[in-house]
């Protein structure tokens, strides 16, 4: 991208990153249903949302990103991956391994994490192939800081519009979280998925990870029990 630059956001960088228009998305990856959930603010107005199908997804967050100057990107999917000194997978830090009285752990590179990984492959392969169609700088778009979500180890299904407000209100400090950096250790090493959907020779830095506090559903926002 020629006039865009898209970049990870740092932990300690959230609050100054408030004040500009900023979109959430709880990413899905389904044949048909409306998997992916998105959430938008624009500074000083209210947040809008919609659920949409993946192909709709991608074709919306370029359309909403047109006309803004800089802008933040949550998206709820590993962004980033670990690995150990002998090349395999491992998790990013306590918070994938399984809560007190869980079923399973939430590594991601297995299960609902891989999927969404490689969802995220997929979606971001075409918003750069988007701002890169549109880089004659109509748009004035110069920068777009992505973040990771994670939300997970519910107790049961939740809407996906609700999901991406709460990323959304979490990130602008309107509810409480907890943000994290992957940080490798000794001889581990870490990609990005920015590094696998472009040949980059840039030092990975990964995405922080924006965590939300758990919290009760929200009224009116209707449970969806059929996963990604």
């Amino acid at each position: 991208m020629k006039n865009t630059a898209l970049r990870s956001g740092l932990r300690d960088e959230v609050a100054s990153l408030r004040n500009v228009f900023a979109m959430a998305i709880d990413l899905g990856f389904a044949k048909e249903k409306r998997s992916c959930g998105l959430a938008w603010r624009s500074p000083g107005q209210a947040i809008d949302g919609k659920k949409l199908r993946f192909g709709e997804c991608v074709e919306r967050v370029p359309q909403l990103l047109k006309g803004q100057s800089n802008a933040v990107l949550i998206i709820e999917a590993p962004l980033s991956g670990l690995f150990s000194a002998d090349g395999n997978p491992v998790e990013r830090g306590d918070f994938e391994k399984r809560q007190p009285g869980g079923k399973t752990d939430r590594y991601w590179y297995s299960g609902p994490g891989a999927a969404t990984c490689l969802a995220a492959v997929f979606f971001l392969r075409e918003l750069f192939s988007a701002l890169k169609r549109d880089e004659s700088g109509q748009s004035g778009l110069t920068e777009i800081v992505l973040y990771e979500g994670f939300e997970t180890f519910k107790s049961a299904g939740t809407d996906h519009e609700r999901d991406a407000r709460l990323l959304l209100n979490s990130f602008l400090g309107l509810h409480e979280c907890e943000v994290l950096a992957v940080s490798p250790v000794g001889e581990q090493a870490v990609v990005t998925v920015m590094e696998v959907v472009r040949d980059t020779t840039s030092q990975p830095v990964p995405p922080a990870i924006i965590i939300p506090k758990k919290a009760q559903a929200e009224p009116g926002a209707a449970p969806d029990r059929g996963g990604m």
